[in-house]
């Protein structure tokens, strides 16, 4: 983007230079970017880049000759600081100020760092000694078998986007892991990469004793649509267990092509099991002939199973999605809260006191009030949240676990810096 302005002669006066003033020319697309707001034009002929990618593109290569990167790393967060560091490592085949921004866990519990760095690999030359360093961070994080699925789930995405042909080989050794977590992450990451030579293990795995596992057999391979994988799909659905004949159901809704006419055609099978496992996966596809079918099922099926399947799922369409955020009460007027309180001659007084309960809940309420303190917490948390989460975080295990990362990864997210968690005697 290059603004054009003609040669003043040596010897023009003022009155020269204001009339030369109405000849800057615009070259390029220039015009037409000012038209779209993603150019404004300035005082004294000078211009300023909205987009933020363009932005930081922009900086990246006026800092990259100065080596600006090892001083752009050490300064406080700002907007454009992580674009133009993106941009600058992609030019930069060294980059060892990386080094500083990619932390273990003892400084960096959630991982941030490396996750942020992660999805500059897509647009970084492989051969770039950075990219094999971050890639092997992330492989060995993912084999940690301390870690949440939440962030097992980011480290594997990482992996997956970073467009590295070596992951393929990664994910179809992991499916074989005795971590049955990496085993149900890398069926669902080959499902990802569309990977076809992954599709005969992935079938034996259908098997598997875990039901996530056979769950996420049947989600890859729908999203792989290789001829097989799609009739082991097929076979569950006819012929495994109640589950099993949801979830196949399920996983077909996400095939158009093949899936709707398999589910329509399953409507109308004889067999009550695999009608009502149908119910449910029409019920993800939500087009009028889905519903109708529903509605038919409903009305007209001569089991109760199907019609009660097909009333759940009707119900489920009509209502509002459960995922939908709705507004928090305040902690005196918590209902579960009141009843933890009840539970100990207590009531909830306002402000301090009602958070001083919730960490109390946190500590020594059963896994529903922990759960109920933990969901609060990540939306209605501070600073002086962060010890009680740590502690959840590392002390807990299973669900409480998962929901103390997402709470902390929420407050991450909202502006919260995330102390080293040392800082509370914590490692």
């Amino acid at each position: 983007l290059v603004q054009e302005v003609e040669a003043l002669p040596e010897n023009a006066d003022s009155g020269d230079k204001a009339a030369h003033r109405d000849i800057v020319r615009a070259r390029g697309a220039l015009p037409s970017l000012m038209e779209s707001g993603l150019v404004i034009n300035r005082a004294a002929d000078r211009v300023s880049i909205t987009h933020p990618v363009i932005a930081g593109y922009l900086a990246s290569c006026a800092l990259l000759p100065l080596g600006g990167g090892d001083q752009l790393v050490d300064q406080p967060d700002w907007p454009g600081k992580l674009t133009t560091l993106h941009y600058l490592a992609t030019q930069d085949y060294q980059s060892n100020w990386i080094h500083k921004l990619v932390q273990d866990e003892s400084t960096d519990p959630l991982l941030k760092g490396l996750l942020s760095v992660s999805r500059w690999l897509r647009d970084a030359p492989e051969q770039s000694s950075w990219c094999s360093m971050i890639m092997r961070r992330l492989a060995g994080e993912l084999a940690k078998e301390n870690f949440t699925l939440g962030l097992k789930t980011r480290l594997l995405t990482a992996l997956v986007l970073s467009g590295n042909q070596g992951v393929f080989v990664l994910m179809r050794q992991l499916l074989s892991s005795p971590q049955t977590l990496l085993r149900q992450l890398a069926i669902l990451a080959c499902g990802m990469l569309h990977d076809t030579k992954s599709v005969p293990e992935i079938n034996k795995l259908i098997e598997d004793l875990s039901p996530g596992v056979s769950r996420a057999v049947l989600l890859a391979l729908i999203a792989i649509g290789e001829k097989s994988g799609m009739e082991t799909v097929a076979y569950a659905l006819l012929h495994g267990d109640e589950s099993l004949r949801r979830a196949a159901a399920e996983a077909l809704a996400n095939h158009p092509e093949e899936g709707y006419p398999t589910l329509e055609e399953g409507g109308n099978l004889d067999e009550p099991a695999v009608r009502r496992a149908v119910a449910f996966g029409l019920g993800r596809i939500q087009q009028p002939w889905a519903i109708s079918m529903l509605e038919k099922m409903r009305s007209e099926d001569t089991q109760w199973v199907v019609q009660d399947a097909a009333t759940q799922v009707l119900e489920k369409i009509n209502s509002s999605h459960p995922r939908t955020p709705q507004p928090l009460p305040k902690l005196p007027q918590t209902p579960w809260l009141i009843s933890f309180a009840a539970e100990r001659g207590m009531g909830v007084a306002p402000g301090k006191p009602a958070y001083d309960l919730l960490y109390q809940a946190l500590q020594d309420g059963d896994e529903d009030q922990q759960l109920a303190a933990l969901y609060y917490l990540s939306h209605k948390g501070n600073e002086s949240t962060l010890m009680p989460l740590y502690h959840t975080y590392f002390s807990s295990s299973g669900d409480v676990r998962e929901a103390a990362f997402e709470a902390l990864w929420n407050l991450s997210a909202a502006g919260v810096e995330l102390p080293p968690p040392i800082q509370y005697g914590l490692k």
